[in-house]
């Protein structure tokens, strides 16, 4: 019961402040909410009075919000709370004076002149098919189209008053013949050509039929043809035969961008040993990494630098930029630890 009654004297508290004070006490931020308040009593700040209300949907909401002080996303809730329609102003009439304008300065310089938008100046000028004032965008006289081919582009943006860009443009389409395009149209798809797809991968096809990848993979698709996944065979050349006798195979594997059982395959049906790089690591080879660099030991033991600095990462040996190069000193020990080649 002692809880009950803490909580009516909670709220008994609470009616007596607004939400804003109630936050200060609270040392929360604060969030009006009429429709749940935290206090009993609303924050006579946010509510809107009679005279505002009336005034909803007599005018766009942004004019309200600067007259009332309010946002207009305040306002706008509050309009459509109350289930009313915002009334749209009425349309503005073109005069004789305004039509004289048009054509004679700039869409943009009219629209500022008259306090109209510039889609509604241009909508208007295209309606009475007035010529615009920019000369960028006006229709080619006859007269403007004699000139083209016989005077130059320069002289004939001057004028005009146009681009050097706009002439030549002007050039191509009056003349296409003297300006072949320069990507020919892509050849149509024969039946014969269609029957092809998904029968090879869209790479060997493409080349096959002189397309693109591009093109050819848009038009399987669009035709619900199936991909057919590229089979890829490694070719086994002399010159890649005796690389085996020098390379490891994961050299090879990463060189060649193929897995390692291809290479192990091809060993095994050429009778190639594995090379030193292959052979695992001795503990006389282990000792070289705790006294040389990698360049050294490398050409002491015969491994890629590859293969030596992997090996000093995972047994923990020290960096190789902290140890002396000494070559003499390294072939002298070369010879005590005789290592087994």
């Amino acid at each position: 019961m002692s809880g009950k009654s803490e909580s009516t004297d909670l709220k008994e508290k609470l009616e007596k402040f607004d939400d804003v004070s109630v936050m200060r006490l609270l040392r929360r931020s604060h969030c009006v909410n009429q429709k749940f308040p935290l206090s009993g009593k609303p924050d006579p700040r946010q509510l809107y009075s009679p005279e505002e209300d009336a005034l909803m949907g007599t005018m766009p909401d942004g004019e309200l919000a600067k007259i009332l002080g309010r946002t207009r996303m305040s306002v706008r809730n509050r309009r459509i709370r109350l289930g009313l329609v915002l009334e749209h102003r009425v349309r503005r009439d073109w005069t004789a004076q305004e039509d004289a304008l048009l054509g004679k300065f700039p869409d943009s310089e009219v629209a500022l002149r008259l306090n109209r938008t510039y889609g509604s100046v241009q909508g208007r000028r295209l309606a009475l098919k007035i010529v615009s004032a920019n000369r960028q965008f006006a229709n080619w006289s006859k007269e403007e189209d004699g000139w083209i081919g016989i005077i130059s582009d320069k002289i004939i943006s001057k004028r005009t008053g146009r681009s050097i860009r706009a002439v030549q443009q002007r050039k191509r389409k009056l003349f296409p013949e003297n300006y072949p395009s320069r990507k020919p149209a892509p050849p149509r798809w024969t039946p014969t050509d269609i029957q092809l797809l998904g029968t090879m991968p869209d790479k060997e096809l493409a080349k096959k039929l002189g397309r693109t990848y591009r093109s050819v993979e848009v038009k399987r698709r669009k035709m619900g043809i199936a991909v057919v996944p590229r089979q890829r065979v490694f070719e086994w050349t002399p010159k890649k035969n005796k690389m085996l006798l020098k390379h490891s195979d994961r050299e090879l594997a990463r060189l060649w961008q193929c897995s390692a059982l291809t290479l192990r395959r091809q060993r095994r049906f050429l009778g190639i040993a594995p090379t030193k790089q292959d052979v695992s690591w001795t503990k006389r080879e282990d000792r070289l990494l705790w006294r040389y660099k990698n360049k050294v030991v490398a050409k002491l033991t015969g491994r890629s630098l590859s293969a030596v600095h992997e090996r000093r990462q995972l047994i923990g040996a020290p960096r190789s930029r902290d140890l002396p190069g000494n070559r003499q000193k390294a072939l002298v020990d070369a010879k005590r630890i005789r290592l087994r080649r």
